[in-house]
């Protein structure tokens, strides 16, 4: 026997499919906006929002700064924010002063292998006051069992990003050892060297 799906059914099943894949807005001027984007023209940006799904909104481009979609990827879209982006490429040049940031206990307890392999390799120096730094190297790091993964981001002292890299797993006797490793060899190296 078929079920029939009433009109309340099919208007919470929509919701729960926005609700669960939401892009994010991030105005010039630092707002965040949680939304579903519906069209992008060279002037809009049009969306929806999750608790108003039949309401079409927009912004204009230039109020926006970033746009980050909902499977993670990152799009620079004003004018100023790309000139900023493409002056901040300088940033990670050799015998620059790097900053590494750590918020958790395992990106803690990775942070003096990075250091030490960041200070072998010799392409820039790290520094541990921000404020004499030129960029900033922040681990995204998670322990779950017997290895550690996550991801690394470069930024500027603004907090804005300027790459990130694909997945980092370490595994192995020291799984901190392990990740900075991974993140030197098969990340920095292989982008700034």
């Amino acid at each position: 026997m078929r079920q029939k799906f009433t009109p309340l059914c099919i208007s919470i099943f929509l919701l729960v499919l926005q609700l669960q894949a939401q892009d994010i807005l991030i105005s010039t001027n630092g707002t965040k906006d949680t939304i579903t984007i519906t069209e992008i023209t060279p002037d809009l940006i049009k969306f929806s929002r999750a608790e108003h799904p039949g309401i079409s909104y927009s912004k204009l481009k230039k109020e926006v700064s970033v746009i980050q979609y909902a499977d993670g990827k990152k799009e620079f879209v004003s004018a100023d924010n790309n000139k900023q982006l493409s002056e901040s490429t300088h940033l990670t040049d050799k015998g620059n002063k790097v900053f590494l940031e750590a918020d958790n206990t395992v990106e803690q307890l990775t942070i003096p292998y990075l250091t030490d392999y960041i200070t072998k390799w010799n392409y820039w120096k790290v520094v541990t006051d921000i404020n004499n730094a030129d960029f900033i190297l922040a681990l995204d790091m998670r322990k779950s069992g017997a290895y550690a993964k996550g991801y690394v981001v470069l930024k500027n002292k603004d907090g804005i990003e300027i790459s990130h890299s694909k997945s980092i797993k370490g595994d192995g006797w020291n799984i901190y050892l392990e990740f900075a490793d991974r993140v030197l060899n098969d990340y920095l190296k292989k982008r700034y060297w």
